[in-house]
């Protein structure tokens, strides 16, 4: 039961932050496009208190002691506020609580796309990224096997959920802000795309072409991927553009047609198949065994 009032309290949040951002988009300047070589500004705050863990600890006690009183909507308030704050001062259980919270609050809001706003989706993916992040890089997550990997897994979630989102809006400094250094073929997928964009030189494009392949891996394409309406329509457009680039920068025609064969076994939408058996129809099979491709 906690754990819908949480769903719920953090639905709240979301909707104060996304009222707050608006606000703050009436009176604050136009934004700049994407710049090529993108490189971070240096910072002009000033840097936040720390915090110990003495104060952790205090923070995540007055949260448990408001939440046991359920009976009192204002205690369950103040116990999610503490909450927050423990989870913000680094206490390991707190950030647990709010990575699941997090996590299952988008899973359930993926359903909503088609009716729930920009601004909504925004928050509520980068609210899951930046707590499934932040627990995945707990030192004690390292030592249980299976709590590493599922949480390792999660985090690998957000980070597609958020990048096809930065994807649909074009927003490639924002996938290289969450993919670059993620050790993962589905992080590097996105990573690649958003690099395509600001490659300037053949090594660049090269390296860029190289993680593309990662479009192709397995793991992007396993069911939960697959029911997921905004990161099914997310990994087609790389993969149509990794067979451009096979066939028009590299002349391999071979694997140009292996990519949209791949696509037409995945494809389960009429439509999307009659589209692809008519890019595929474009490829003819040679004597030799190989490709070649006809305008």
């Amino acid at each position: 039961m906690w754990l819908i009032i949480l769903v719920i309290i953090i639905v709240v949040i979301c909707c104060n932050k996304k009222k707050q951002q608006q606000e703050a988009e009436a009176t604050s300047p136009p934004s700049t496009p994407p710049q090529k070589n993108p490189t971070p500004a240096p910072s002009t705050s000033k840097p936040a208190p720390q915090t110990s863990n003495s104060d952790a600890d205090s923070l995540m006690t007055l949260a448990d002691r408001y939440l046991a009183d359920k009976d009192n909507e204002s205690s369950t308030d103040l116990g999610l506020e503490y909450l927050e704050r423990a989870a913000d001062a680094g206490h390991p259980k707190a950030i647990a609580i709010m990575a699941e919270t997090a996590y299952k609050l988008a899973n359930v809001r993926f359903g909503l796309l088609n009716t729930l706003g920009i601004a909504d989706i925004s928050i509520t993916l980068t609210e899951a990224h930046k707590w499934s992040h932040k627990l995945a890089m707990l030192p004690q997550n390292t030592s249980d096997e299976q709590l590493r990997q599922s949480t390792w897994t999660r985090y690998l979630d957000t980070i597609v959920w958020l990048s096809s989102f930065y994807l649909m809006e074009k927003d490639y400094n924002g996938i290289l802000r969450i993919t670059q250094g993620v050790s993962s073929p589905l992080a590097q997928a996105y990573y690649g795309r958003a690099l395509y964009e600001f490659a300037e030189t053949r090594a660049e494009l090269d390296h860029a072409f190289d993680l593309l392949k990662n479009f192709m891996h397995p793991n992007l394409w396993v069911d939960k991927y697959n029911s997921n309406e905004l990161v099914r329509i997310a990994r087609c457009g790389p993969c149509v553009l990794l067979a451009s680039l096979y066939r028009l920068e590299y002349k391999d025609i071979d694997s140009a047609y292996t990519v949209f064969d791949f696509l037409l076994q995945q494809a389960s939408d009429p439509e999307e198949r009659e589209a692809l058996l008519d890019d595929l129809s474009r490829f003819r099979q040679t004597p030799s065994g190989h490709y070649e491709y006809v305008e």
